[in-house]
């Protein structure tokens, strides 16, 4: 009798202490009380198992009761390699997590060292981090396109002013005088490199790298997904195989940019300057390139599908097999443009002037619901000719 209101004595005082941690402290304070009580009964149960298992078993023997008990301990001793096996895991978790956070800081450190092997090495340290932690994926990504932008100087547009009015486009602005273009520092590269190859996981904001002067860097197979480059200067850059698609290059400089087999699929590009451009087997899907600047332009076998190229200068521009399938052509200027064999099925805007002015080995394929281009007079023997 006296043990069992012992029992219910201590019982109302463990549920009183977890009553008062909830009421006074939540949280915290809560989780540990209910972890103490929880173990006090656990180590209570295992001693009061260990005592009067074999009775409850009905066992009489000496064995057969030495048995039971070291079935109970074998029991206990498994329970605790268990715990201290959560308890190495977490103490390894925490102490892999303070690692993680000690290199963060002392590549930041790193990055602010007035030595260039000493911020290379800061770069590297957190493209290699990057690899590693996840949860600092978008961290590292915003202190490397901040790094970038601090060390590169704003990009100076000289491409030729336009607006959307035909009567006003092709003003030029003056340009300065021509300064070799050089690559970007050692350290600026290297950011890039770890910037543009991070791995692809769900990020909270795009990239921006806006008004940055990037001429000449090295940016193949890069991702730049849906980053903003309004405004950078891009020129001979190596963007071969990059992924640029629904990127925003409004008023960018790709001047002689290499983007062979590149991804440009609904990107930005409205006045950009891609004269002299390798675009060959690009994929310009419903790109948006009005009033850009394709002069001399390699476009061979690229796919132009449903792109907007009004009042876009492709004059020179090399378009041999390239994929013009419901494209947008009004006021697009393909003086001496190459259009061999190219597919111009159901293009919208196109007139013949513009087929007129352009050079074909082969007259391209005008198949479709707009097969006959619109002529502002009335056509002659000349153009009864080309048009056929």
């Amino acid at each position: 009798m006296g043990t069992g209101l012992g029992w219910r004595r201590v019982y109302r005082r463990c549920s009183r202490s977890v009553l008062l941690a909830f009421r006074g402290r939540p949280g915290l304070l809560s989780w540990w009380a209910i972890i103490g009580v929880a173990g006090i009964a656990g180590l209570v149960l295992y001693v009061w198992m260990l005592w009067k298992l074999p009775d409850r078993m009905h066992l009489h023997g000496a064995q057969n009761r030495y048995n039971a008990r070291l079935l109970v301990i074998s029991a206990g001793g498994a329970f605790a390699v268990v715990a201290g096996l959560l308890y190495t895991a977490r103490s390894y978790r925490l102490s892999r997590k303070g690692q993680i956070t000690d290199r963060f800081t002392n590549a930041l450190q790193q990055l602010d060292s007035g030595q260039l092997y000493v911020r290379v090495g800061g770069v590297q340290a957190l493209g290699r981090l990057m690899q590693d932690s996840p949860v600092h994926h978008d961290d590292i990504t915003e202190v490397l396109a901040a790094f970038i932008r601090d060390r590169v100087p704003t990009a100076v547009r000289r491409a030729r002013a336009q607006t959307d009015d035909p009567a006003t486009s092709g003003a030029a602005l003056p340009e300065p005088p021509a300064a070799p273009v050089r690559p970007p520092p050692s350290d600026v590269q290297a950011a890039l490199t770890a910037l543009v190859r991070r791995p692809k996981r769900p990020e909270r904001r795009s990239v921006s790298l806006v008004a940055t002067s990037l001429a000449r860097a090295d940016l193949s197979h890069a991702n730049l997904a849906g980053a903003d480059l309004t405004g950078a200067d891009l020129a001979r850059a190596n963007l071969r195989n990059a992924d640029l698609s629904h990127a925003i290059l409004e008023r960018a400089s790709l001047a002689g940019a290499d983007l062979t087999d590149s991804d440009l699929t609904r990107a930005d590009l409205y006045v950009a300057d891609l004269s002299g451009a390798i675009l060959r087997r690009a994929d310009l899907t419903f790109a948006y390139v009005r009033s850009a600047d394709l002069t001399g332009a390699n476009l061979a076998g690229a796919d132009l599908t449903g792109a907007n190229l009004a009042v876009t200068v492709m004059s020179s521009a090399h378009l041999s097999g390239a994929t013009l399938v419901r494209s947008y052509l009004p006021m697009a200027q393909l003086n001496d443009a190459d259009l061999t064999r190219a597919n111009l099925r159901d293009v919208r805007g196109l007139r013949g002037e513009q087929l007129q002015a352009s050079r074909t080995g082969e007259f391209p394929d005008l198949t479709g619901k707009f097969d006959r281009p619109r002529w502002s007079r009335t056509p002659g023997p000349r153009d009864q000719a080309a048009d056929g």
